[in-house]
């Protein structure tokens, strides 16, 4: 199976009529494993080709979709109950990523699984938000101290937090990346004038975009990239899309991350023929390196980890982003004074258990 396939069928371009068992099972898979399961169900439901599923894909197709409107109402509870406890005490949260679709019932949120919930605060009240999230119950997962040290000093969140009830996660995020990385976003472009909805604050929608850009171009791990990049497709598909796009080039532009939106943009047209501009043509892209990552590196590395799509060549690609996102989080000497540490850390904790590495 090959990456077009996939896409076509999310973006309703296939010809259904010509599938057949085998195909629809790989289907199936392959849908799982990219975490788009459920969204393909919001993307046929009031289609007249649902008459060309097979009741039996349908019903997989239908679980999913289920399962992730019932995790969508936990989010928005989640929202709910962390607005008032934050504000309480004077803290104002926006929300971003999968919280903030959910939130702002955008086209993506649909059918969207979340891993965990995503929330900034201003980095002055950090501490205060830390401190009245631990006394309604919240807590942080057990790390070692290098590990607490490490989010606290250069990352640009605290350390995960759980709910030991209700089992969900939640990042508290300062900033969109590392600030030690040099390339963390001028948070203030980001968060002027977020948008009030009925349960939570969110970004505008240009913010929206830009953000879900530089979570996919700037991490080592983009093995939810191709649901990332579907994310993108139906934000910059809506009726006002033009006019979206446009402030989306002007944040872009402002905040120096116009490599990153310019490489999205020519995924999503070579993958979902979305109508943004080319990336080229608007100067976006310069150099040569930039165009071969933007060619040849992303386009491979998004592919989902499922043996049906992925081959050598998808493997090196992922290879390459993987340390090109370490590598720009920080410094090169911190960056191997980091590998140094966490590698003796894990030597420790096989040798002689997980709770030496803790200490």
């Amino acid at each position: 199976m090959k990456i077009a396939f996939l896409a076509d069928f999310i973006t309703g371009r296939s010809h259904l009529s010509e599938f057949t068992d085998e195909t629809w099972s790989l289907l199936l898979s392959v849908l799982r494993e990219s975490k788009l399961l459920a969204a393909a169900y919001f993307a046929y439901y009031e289609s007249d080709k649902t008459s060309c599923i097979p009741h039996w894909v349908w019903r997989h197709m239908q679980s999913a979709a289920k399962l992730a409107e019932r995790q969508k109402k936990q989010v928005l509870f989640e929202c709910t109950q962390m607005s008032a406890i934050l504000e309480a005490e004077g803290v104002t949260p926006v929300f971003l990523k999968g919280a903030a679709y959910a939130l702002a019932g955008t086209a993506n949120s649909q059918g969207r699984f979340l891993n965990d919930i995503d929330v900034w605060v201003k980095r002055e009240y950090l501490l205060k938000a830390e401190a009245a999230l631990l006394s309604a119950g919240w807590k942080h997962e057990e790390m070692t101290e290098y590990d607490d040290h490490y989010y606290r000093d250069l990352a640009h969140e605290l350390p995960p937090f759980f709910h030991p009830i209700r089992g969900t996660v939640l990042d508290l995020h300062h900033n969109l990346y590392l600030p030690i990385s040099g390339k963390a976003p001028d948070i203030n472009l980001y968060t002027h004038a977020s948008v009030l909805c009925a349960k939570g604050r969110v970004f505008r929608r240009e913010a929206m975009v830009l953000h879900s850009v530089i979570h996919l171009m700037l991490n080592e791990d983009v093995s939810r990239g191709f649901r990332d990049l579907f994310d993108l497709h139906l934000l910059l598909s809506a009726p006002d899309s033009s006019e979206l796009i446009e402030r989306t080039v002007a944040l872009a532009e402002q905040d120096n991350k116009l490599f990153e939106l310019g490489c999205c943009f020519y995924m999503l047209r070579l993958f979902f023929n979305t109508a943004v501009p080319d990336p080229f043509a608007l100067n976006l892209l310069r150099g040569s390196w930039q165009t071969y990552l933007c060619k040849h590196i992303y386009p491979n590395a998004v592919v989902p980890d499922h043996s049906a799509l992925t081959h050598g060549v998808t493997k090196f690609a992922k290879y390459v982003v993987y340390w090109r996102g370490h590598i720009l989080k920080m410094p090169i000497i911190t960056f191997l004074k980091h590998v140094v540490v966490k590698s003796c850390l894990g030597i420790m904790g096989l040798v002689f258990g997980k709770d030496s590495a803790r200490t």
